[in-house]
Protein backbone atom coordinates (compact mmCIF):
# COMPACT_ATOMS: atom_id res chain seq x y z
CA UNK A 1 0.00 0.00 0.00
CA UNK A 2 2.91 2.31 0.70
CA UNK A 3 4.16 1.96 -2.88
CA UNK A 4 0.82 3.30 -4.16
CA UNK A 5 1.24 6.46 -2.06
CA UNK A 6 4.78 6.84 -3.33
CA UNK A 7 3.67 6.34 -6.95
CA UNK A 8 0.87 8.90 -6.58
CA UNK A 9 3.27 11.41 -5.04
CA UNK A 10 5.83 10.92 -7.82
CA UNK A 11 3.23 11.14 -10.61
CA UNK A 12 1.65 14.23 -9.03
CA UNK A 13 5.03 15.93 -8.74
CA UNK A 14 5.80 15.10 -12.37
CA UNK A 15 2.46 16.55 -13.52
CA UNK A 16 2.99 19.72 -11.48
CA UNK A 17 6.53 20.11 -12.85
CA UNK A 18 5.23 19.70 -16.40
CA UNK A 19 2.40 22.20 -15.95
CA UNK A 20 4.67 24.64 -14.12
CA UNK A 21 7.34 24.32 -16.80
CA UNK A 22 4.83 24.95 -19.57
CA UNK A 23 3.49 28.01 -17.74
CA UNK A 24 7.00 29.38 -17.27
CA UNK A 25 7.77 28.77 -20.95
CA UNK A 26 4.62 30.62 -21.98
CA UNK A 27 5.26 33.61 -19.70
CA UNK A 28 9.07 33.91 -19.78
CA UNK A 29 9.21 35.41 -23.31
CA UNK A 30 7.38 38.43 -21.89
CA UNK A 31 10.61 39.26 -20.02
CA UNK A 32 12.18 39.81 -23.46
CA UNK A 33 9.34 42.12 -24.49
CA UNK A 34 7.57 39.45 -26.50
CA UNK A 35 3.81 38.92 -26.41
CA UNK A 36 2.21 35.58 -25.50
CA UNK A 37 -1.32 34.82 -26.71
CA UNK A 38 -3.64 31.85 -26.52
CA UNK A 39 -4.87 30.43 -29.84
CA UNK A 40 -8.67 30.64 -29.60
CA UNK A 41 -9.67 29.27 -33.02
CA UNK A 42 -8.64 26.46 -35.34
CA UNK A 43 -7.76 28.70 -38.30
CA UNK A 44 -4.06 27.81 -38.08
CA UNK A 45 -4.43 24.06 -37.58
CA UNK A 46 -2.72 21.69 -37.72
CA UNK A 47 0.40 23.75 -36.88
CA UNK A 48 -1.17 25.86 -34.12
CA UNK A 49 -4.03 24.20 -32.29
CA UNK A 50 -6.75 25.72 -30.18
CA UNK A 51 -5.37 26.17 -26.66
CA UNK A 52 -1.72 26.55 -27.67
CA UNK A 53 0.13 29.57 -26.30
CA UNK A 54 2.26 31.30 -28.93
CA UNK A 55 5.02 33.77 -28.10
CA UNK A 56 5.48 36.54 -30.67
CA UNK A 57 8.68 38.53 -31.07
CA UNK A 58 8.06 42.20 -31.82
CA UNK A 59 8.98 42.98 -35.40
CA UNK A 60 8.27 45.87 -37.76
CA UNK A 61 6.05 44.98 -40.70
CA UNK A 62 8.87 45.75 -43.14
CA UNK A 63 10.89 42.81 -41.78
CA UNK A 64 8.09 40.21 -41.85
CA UNK A 65 8.76 37.66 -44.59
CA UNK A 66 6.18 35.67 -46.60
CA UNK A 67 5.50 32.37 -44.86
CA UNK A 68 5.98 33.71 -41.34
CA UNK A 69 3.10 33.62 -38.87
CA UNK A 70 2.41 37.13 -37.68
CA UNK A 71 0.31 38.69 -34.96
CA UNK A 72 -1.63 41.85 -35.84
CA UNK A 73 -4.57 43.87 -34.65
CA UNK A 74 -7.51 42.37 -36.54
CA UNK A 75 -8.78 44.83 -39.18
CA UNK A 76 -12.16 43.05 -39.33
CA UNK A 77 -12.79 42.74 -35.58
CA UNK A 78 -11.53 45.84 -33.74
CA UNK A 79 -10.18 45.01 -30.29
CA UNK A 80 -9.19 41.48 -31.35
CA UNK A 81 -5.91 40.04 -32.56
CA UNK A 82 -5.26 38.03 -35.70
CA UNK A 83 -2.57 35.35 -35.94
CA UNK A 84 -2.25 34.18 -39.54
CA UNK A 85 0.47 33.40 -42.03
CA UNK A 86 1.78 36.35 -44.08
CA UNK A 87 1.24 35.56 -47.78
CA UNK A 88 2.22 38.67 -49.74
CA UNK A 89 2.40 42.46 -49.68
CA UNK A 90 0.09 44.56 -51.84
CA UNK A 91 1.28 47.58 -53.85
CA UNK A 92 -0.04 49.95 -51.16
CA UNK A 93 2.00 48.10 -48.48
CA UNK A 94 -0.92 46.27 -46.87
CA UNK A 95 -0.32 42.66 -45.98
CA UNK A 96 -2.38 39.69 -47.19
CA UNK A 97 -2.72 36.87 -44.65
CA UNK A 98 -4.22 33.40 -44.59
CA UNK A 99 -5.06 30.86 -41.91
CA UNK A 100 -3.44 27.50 -42.64
CA UNK A 101 -6.81 25.75 -42.26
CA UNK A 102 -8.53 28.19 -44.62
CA UNK A 103 -8.71 27.50 -48.34
CA UNK A 104 -8.30 31.15 -49.35
CA UNK A 105 -6.56 34.37 -48.38
CA UNK A 106 -8.22 36.61 -45.79
CA UNK A 107 -10.60 39.07 -47.48
CA UNK A 108 -9.31 42.13 -45.60
CA UNK A 109 -5.59 42.93 -45.78
CA UNK A 110 -3.70 43.98 -42.65
CA UNK A 111 -2.25 47.50 -42.55
CA UNK A 112 1.47 47.59 -41.75
CA UNK A 113 0.72 49.71 -38.67
CA UNK A 114 -1.34 46.83 -37.20
CA UNK A 115 1.55 44.33 -37.14
CA UNK A 116 2.74 43.39 -33.64
CA UNK A 117 5.28 40.65 -34.31
CA UNK A 118 6.07 37.15 -35.60
CA UNK A 119 5.56 33.76 -33.96
CA UNK A 120 8.70 32.30 -32.39
CA UNK A 121 7.54 29.75 -29.81
CA UNK A 122 4.52 27.43 -29.51
CA UNK A 123 3.66 25.97 -26.11
CA UNK A 124 1.06 23.25 -26.70
CA UNK A 125 -2.32 23.18 -24.96
CA UNK A 126 -1.37 25.19 -21.87
CA UNK A 127 -4.04 27.78 -22.72
CA UNK A 128 -6.95 25.32 -22.88
CA UNK A 129 -8.50 26.56 -19.61
CA UNK A 130 -8.73 30.04 -21.14
CA UNK A 131 -10.36 28.62 -24.28
CA UNK A 132 -12.86 26.69 -22.17
CA UNK A 133 -13.60 29.80 -20.11
CA UNK A 134 -14.25 31.97 -23.19
CA UNK A 135 -16.46 29.24 -24.69
CA UNK A 136 -18.51 29.00 -21.49
CA UNK A 137 -17.24 25.53 -20.49
CA UNK A 138 -16.80 26.45 -16.83
CA UNK A 139 -17.07 22.79 -15.81
CA UNK A 140 -13.83 21.91 -17.63
CA UNK A 141 -12.08 24.81 -15.91
CA UNK A 142 -13.41 23.64 -12.55
CA UNK A 143 -12.25 20.06 -13.13
CA UNK A 144 -8.80 21.37 -14.10
CA UNK A 145 -8.55 23.51 -10.97
CA UNK A 146 -9.70 20.63 -8.73
CA UNK A 147 -7.29 18.26 -10.50
CA UNK A 148 -4.36 20.60 -9.91
CA UNK A 149 -5.39 21.04 -6.27
CA UNK A 150 -5.50 17.26 -5.81
CA UNK A 151 -2.10 16.97 -7.51
CA UNK A 152 -0.68 19.51 -5.05
CA UNK A 153 -2.11 17.56 -2.12
CA UNK A 154 -0.78 14.25 -3.41
CA UNK A 155 2.61 15.75 -4.23
CA UNK A 156 2.95 17.12 -0.71
CA UNK A 157 2.32 13.79 1.02
CA UNK A 158 5.37 11.93 2.22
CA UNK A 159 5.46 8.17 2.34
CA UNK A 160 6.11 6.69 5.76
CA UNK A 161 9.64 5.49 6.34
CA UNK A 162 10.69 2.40 8.24
CA UNK A 163 8.87 -0.90 8.60
CA UNK A 164 5.35 -1.55 9.68
CA UNK A 165 4.19 1.96 8.86
CA UNK A 166 6.06 3.60 11.76
CA UNK A 167 7.87 6.78 10.98
CA UNK A 168 11.44 7.55 11.96
CA UNK A 169 10.50 9.79 14.88
CA UNK A 170 8.69 6.94 16.67
CA UNK A 171 11.79 4.78 17.02
CA UNK A 172 14.60 7.35 17.07
CA UNK A 173 16.97 7.76 19.98
CA UNK A 174 15.60 10.22 22.56
CA UNK A 175 18.95 12.03 22.73
CA UNK A 176 18.91 12.72 18.98
CA UNK A 177 16.29 15.26 17.93
CA UNK A 178 14.33 13.96 14.98
CA UNK A 179 14.59 17.35 13.32
CA UNK A 180 18.37 17.10 13.04
CA UNK A 181 19.45 16.08 9.54
CA UNK A 182 20.54 12.44 9.32
CA UNK A 183 24.04 13.39 8.13
CA UNK A 184 24.67 15.45 11.28
CA UNK A 185 23.53 12.81 13.76
CA UNK A 186 26.23 11.05 15.83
Amino acid sequence: MEWIRLLLAVVSRAVLCLVGGLLVCSLAPMLLGWQSNVVLTGSMEPLLRTGDVVAYQPMPASRVQPGQIMLARDPVHPGHLLSHRFVRRLADGQMVTRGDANGHDDSTPVPESAVIGVARLDIPRVGLPMVWWTQGNRGYVGVTVVGLFVAVLLASTRPRSGRGGRNEAEHSDASTPSTMPALLRP
